[in-house]
């Protein structure tokens, strides 16, 4: 300013040089803040006196009235520098509002996306990270215990360190600061606040290299306050998800007590009813109608048998009791033994089977893989006219073994398909054939535990696929 000065002074008279002296007192004010430019403005008076006010280059002043002009501007500069001041650190803060605006506008979005305690601290930490370097760890209550996560590796636990979280979280800690910030043992901690309690504490080394101003102390309760509402709606949709399992669980129960009290007294009145006639009218009952009663009491005597069957192989696939045996077994035999004890229930009724040729021995549980095949069949047989034929294609596809059992039946809609494997589930227009509902839950658990999958195709008044496949490497098939 003082060479731009000289330039121009011979054209000016003195008093006006003041002006340039004013413009730097503003420049310094908005580019280094107060102290500065109450330097400048000071330095600026002395400059002027020695350049510009006669006698040049010296500090006397020749003329009283030039007192008069540096008052002014000193003090013109000194209010200038404090107007400007003002205004540079209110655009700073007006920066930092808008960048912790920013900052905890992300927070929200990204605890919004967190659906799980893990995933929501892993949040927290990420975006305190920004704010401090410092070794972070988050501590919150659960239950009468206090669980924590660590940014970095894993540090070893420091009593003292537990003990004040402890005492914070009981609301024992005396000494709050105005900030809502705790320093002690070279940590700093900053407590978790929601419905006017504390859920949690967030703790972090003091690092003298990365000390906390004010505003960063604000951001960090914003962020533990916010973070505290959304581990709380995190807490609150478990509750509310624990309720409604408890709430399925008990209507489950229900309805399982009502299905097996419903299909065990069937056939108890039965057996009851034809043993009762037996006793007490033997003598005045023809043969043949003895025979049919005996008949009756026995046929409803292995329908519960199964039936009690079916729950004990469900109990015991739901409980991890099923262990699957595996041996060598030719495909055939399977299928020839689980249609000899259907030979009843086929009654003469056409099955074509269809084996690849180059399907040999199969590694899989002979037992529960019969007891597989039998449920599937006896499903077909009951779910399709007398008359009607069912085939049973095997062969391996895609690195499977691949048995398909069809029937040309009533089908089930394409709503019912995957809910056919629930327990006690049974599609509503077929509720006149009897049955358990367990069925098919137990081929899948144990096609599941051979490693394999099961599933069903069905076209309604068509007919119905069911399929069963199996990896290759599981299920040992070797060539003949």
């Amino acid at each position: 300013m003082s060479l731009l000065g000289e330039f121009v002074q011979r054209y000016f008279n003195p008093t006006n040089l003041v002006m340039l002296y004013l413009l730097a007192v503003i420049i310094s004010a908005n580019l280094w803040g107060r102290g500065p430019s109450i330097f400048t403005a000071v330095i600026s008076v002395i400059t002027f006196d020695f350049l510009f006010v006669p006698p040049r280059f010296t500090l006397t002043v020749a003329d009283t009235q030039y007192l008069l002009t540096f008052a002014g501007l000193l003090v013109v500069g000194i209010v200038i520098s404090e107007l400007a001041s003002k205004m540079r650190e209110r655009a700073i803060e007006a920066r930092n509002r808008e960048v912790q605006t920013v900052a905890l506008y992300d927070l929200s979005r990204d605890l919004a996306g967190a659906l799980s305690l893990e995933k929501a601290v892993q949040v927290i930490l990420f975006h305190i990270k920004k704010i401090s370097d410092s070794d972070l760890t988050v501590y919150l209550r659960e239950g009468e215990s206090v669980k924590s996560w660590n940014s970095g590796p894993s540090r070893p636990e420091d009593e003292h360190e537990i003990t004040v979280v402890s005492q914070i979280l009981c609301g024992e800690r005396a000494g709050k600061s105005k900030a809502g910030l705790f320093a002690e043992s070279g940590f700093r901690y900053v407590p978790m606040r929601a419905s006017g309690k504390i859920i949690g504490v967030i703790s972090f080394g003091q690092d003298e290299n990365n000390e906390l101003g004010p505003e960063k102390v604000r951001m960090l309760e914003a962020i533990a306050n916010q973070a505290a509402l959304a581990i709380e709606r995190i807490k609150l949709l478990e509750e509310n998800r624990q309720i409604e399992l408890l709430h399925e669980k008990e209507k489950l129960h229900s309805a399982l007590l009502s299905s097996i009290s419903h299909d065990l007294k069937t056939p108890l009145v039965s057996i009851t009813g034809s043993l009762s006639s037996l006793l007490r009218k033997e003598k005045k009952l023809a043969l043949s109608v003895r025979q049919e009663l005996i008949e009756t009491a026995y046929e409803e005597s292995v329908r519960m048998n199964r039936y009690v069957g079916h729950l004990l192989d469900m109990a015991r696939i739901e409980a991890g009791a099923l262990k699957v045996n595996y041996q060598p077994c030719d495909l055939r035999e399977i299928i020839g033994v689980a249609l000899e004890e259907l030979k009843e229930r086929l009654n003469g009724r056409q099955v074509r089977v269809e084996i690849s040729k180059e399907i040999g021995e199969v590694s899989v549980d002979f037992f529960l893989m019969t007891k597989v095949l039998v449920n599937i069949i006896d499903n077909a047989a009951k779910y399709s006219p007398p008359d009607s034929s069912i085939e049973i294609v095997a062969k391996t596809e895609n690195g499977y073994l691949e048995i398909r059992v069809i029937d040309h039946g009533y089908g089930i809609p394409a709503r019912d398909l995957e809910r056919v494997f629930d327990k006690f589930y049974r599609v509503e227009k077929t509720g006149h054939v009897q049955g358990t509902g367990l069925g098919l839950s137990i081929c899948r658990g144990i096609v599941e535990l051979h490693g394999g999958r099961i599933w069903i195709e069905s076209k309604e008044n068509i007919g119905t696929s069911v399929i069963i496949n199996i990896p290759v490497n599981r299920a040992g098939v070797k060539l003949p």
